[in-house]
């Protein structure tokens, strides 16, 4: 009876309703563009550690790319004995899901922890969860939707440390911040800012007690070598030469080799040369308002009240936790713009600053209820996750493709101004269109040459599904065409539309056949 008292059980019960909802409907989505070349990675990685097969990794294409969880995930497939294509990117669509759902329970601790209040630290947890974007990724992205997740168990094991100022939490914090570092090498931020958060609080302690040194060095040595220890284990790539060969991969993904091109507000424009507008313009158009509103506001207050108390955030180490919070956000963003960084496909290579933007939109709500507008922030924060929710079912699954109320919702303004499902997960909804329509055994499918996301998902369909359709380059002869629009927003001439999905009066995803037909 005492465990049904915890404050964290509401966490642990919208976990497992989470959890119940994923296992029913995780075999619902479609397989993305990058899942192959993501699960390769963790082959040649995986093969290296386990056989020694260093050549291949030393010549690999992709050799920069961190494989830390990649790795994990062929692990469990070797382990569990998983052959079959789809049962494959099936477990991983499960795994993916159920670490971002470990994520959202991390943000629920650490709310609580920072505010030991049980509607705020539920109120993150659905933030998190039903944040369209995220939620859909959290099946089919093993990058940054998994990214994401580790930042909020990462940032929840520092808040530990500051809190509790034991080193073994600085040492799990440490060893964290290495792992996050080997998914994506952007994770370097977060060490980065508890570095200069520990260095700040060394110099602010040693001008009040010299006494109070040696333990916040120890803090430091302790988290530091743990952060460096994990990043060499859990990165192959650094087992040999680990400090040039960290320097190259930083340098190479700083400066990505994708030289593709992007829509953005009608136009093709090159990765290589986005308009600094890019990032801010995505961002404000695919999170809900409120939350930009409120993080906004929090940001906006927590600013002016470090720029008051300076000291009190420097020596109250908990409190400091929020300096990490607006470091983790702004510094990646600052790094894009003044790195002339290589970004595309929406906002989702910076999906992991919402971990620090989500700390500053509960710390505004935290403000605001202690004032005479408590229930009107709590009537309009459960309006927003009721509207959320409401999106996401009508539109299952297709939930990566949530614009808020800024975007424009005339007909097709979306598909000829803005990516939509530039990964092509959809595909598989064409071909179950097509095989529940067409009683054929024999059905020739086109769509636009090298998109790789039509037979990645062609493969995905189980072995009867697949035994009835024929894939087809764009100019052979097909029965049907299947688009998801990306690289060619226009309508197709010649052919005559038997089914469209619609998103925010934008068609998503078109089945047609030939004109004559």
């Amino acid at each position: 009876m005492s465990f049904l008292r915890s404050p964290y059980v509401p966490g642990v019960l919208l976990f497992a309703i989470a959890f119940i909802v994923g296992l029913i409907s995780y075999q619902d989505y479609g397989m993305s563009w990058d899942e192959t070349a993501q699960r390769e990675i963790g082959n040649v990685n995986y093969n290296y550690i386990i056989h020694g097969d260093r050549a291949s990794l030393d010549n690999y294409f992709n050799k920069d790319y961190g494989p830390a969880f990649e790795v994990v995930l062929i692990g469990i497939e070797k382990t569990l004995g998983i052959q079959k294509y789809r049962d494959v990117y099936l477990m991983r669509h499960l795994a993916c899901h159920i670490l971002f759902l470990i994520g959202c329970l991390s943000a629920y601790i650490l709310v609580f922890r920072t505010y030991k209040n049980v509607l705020l630290a539920s109120i993150s947890f659905l933030i998190i969860l039903l944040f369209p974007r995220f939620y859909a990724h959290s099946y089919f992205n093993s990058k940054d939707v998994v990214f994401l997740s580790f930042f909020f168990i990462t940032l929840l094991a520092i808040y530990r440390a500051f809190e509790t100022k034991r080193i073994k939490w600085y040492i799990i914090a440490g060893l964290l911040c290495g792992y996050t570092t080997c998914i994506r090498i952007l994770g370097v931020i977060m060490p980065a800012a508890v570095g200069l958060v520990l260095l700040l609080n060394a110099i602010v302690c040693i001008r009040i007690d010299k006494q109070l040194l040696r333990p916040v060095i120890l803090r430091i040595v302790s988290f530091a070598l743990s952060c460096i220890l994990a990043t060499i284990f859990f990165w192959p790539l650094l087992w040999t030469g680990p400090v040039n060969n960290f320097i190259e991969s930083y340098q190479r993904m700083a400066h990505f080799r994708w030289d593709g091109t992007v829509l953005l507000q009608g136009a093709y424009v090159n990765a290589t040369d986005l308009p600094i507008q890019y990032f801010p313009l995505w961002f404000s158009l695919t999170t809900p308002i409120l939350w930009l509103l409120l993080g906004v506001v929090g940001i906006v207050w927590f600013v002016i009240d470090f720029l008051k108390k300076p000291v009190i955030y420097l020596t109250d180490l908990p409190r400091s936790s929020f300096i990490v919070y607006f470091l983790v956000f702004f510094l990646p963003v600052c790094m894009v713009v003044i790195l002339h960084a290589v970004i595309y496909d929406d906002w989702r290579h910076l999906y992991f600053i919402f971990a620090g933007f989500l700390m500053f939109v509960i710390l505004a709500i935290q403000k605001l209820l202690a004032t005479r507008l408590k229930i009107a922030v709590v009537g309009v924060s459960v309006l927003q996750l009721g509207l959320l929710a409401f999106f996401m079912i009508k539109n299952h699954p297709f939930q990566q493709l949530y614009f808020n109320e800024l975007m424009s919702r005339s007909p097709e303004y979306i598909r000829h101004n803005y990516e939509m499902d530039y990964w092509g997960a959809s595909t598989k909804q064409a071909f179950e269109y097509i095989l529940e329509h067409d009683s054929a055994s024999s059905i020739r499918i086109g769509g636009p040459d090298g998109h790789y996301a039509i037979p990645n998902n062609f493969y995905f369909l189980t072995e009867h599904q697949r035994s009835r359709i024929v894939l087809v380059g764009e100019k052979d002869k097909w029965d049907y065409f299947v688009t998801f629009f990306r690289y060619h927003p226009e309508d197709y001439e010649g052919q005559r539309t038997v089914y469209d999905f619609k998103v925010n009066n934008s068609t998503v995803l078109r089945v047609s056949k030939p004109a004559s037909k």
